[in-house]
């Protein structure tokens, strides 16, 4: 009986181990030649609702955001790949996005949970435009057309993506 507990414990850490590697899988994101092999995680939804981008959502919404949205674990320095017509939103952690603007750059950084950052019209003229986490994050990948159909449903976004195009024109046009 000695015994028992350790090993229970060792038990106990490889199951959850084991668990939690279960819990994150590859996805590869093609984004015009280059591919990004991306660590998909399964969706905290208490979390997210806590999220600023995200606060007045009903659980009916945040059941709908679930099934609809991917969830990545990005480590520091990764870069994040802008695709056309998909918005990124900062669920914890830290990123930058930079821009060469000729012969200057041009970069924001945020640490603010509910941040977006996508390749929205006025920035698909700069395609040298990259994300990278400043520091190991989680983001959620929202297309275009779910954003849409959120607004068309009455979700609260509009106020957040508003003040997201703001930010993104004064920083990056």
């Amino acid at each position: 009986m000695k015994w028992a507990k350790p090993k229970l414990l060792t038990w106990l850490l490889l199951t959850v181990g084991t668990f939690a590697k279960c819990q994150s899988r590859k996805k590869v994101i093609v984004v015009g030649n280059k591919e990004y092999t991306m660590n998909a995680t399964h969706k905290n939804l208490s979390k997210i609702a806590k999220n600023p981008f995200f606060t007045q959502f009903t659980k009916e919404q945040l059941k709908w955001l679930d099934a609809h949205t991917e969830e990545f674990a990005v480590d520091q320095n990764e870069e994040i790949p802008l695709e056309d017509n998909v918005y990124w939103i900062l669920l914890y952690g830290a990123w930058e996005a930079q821009a060469d603007k000729g012969p200057k750059k041009a970069a924001r950084s945020t640490d603010e949970s509910g941040k977006w950052f996508g390749k929205i019209d006025f920035l698909r003229a700069n395609p040298d435009v990259r994300l990278i986490a400043k520091r190991d994050s989680y983001v959620l990948r929202v297309s275009v057309a779910v954003m849409e159909q959120m607004q068309q449903l009455g979700y609260p976004v509009r106020e957040q993506l508003a003040a997201g195009i703001s930010e993104h024109r004064a920083n990056f046009q």
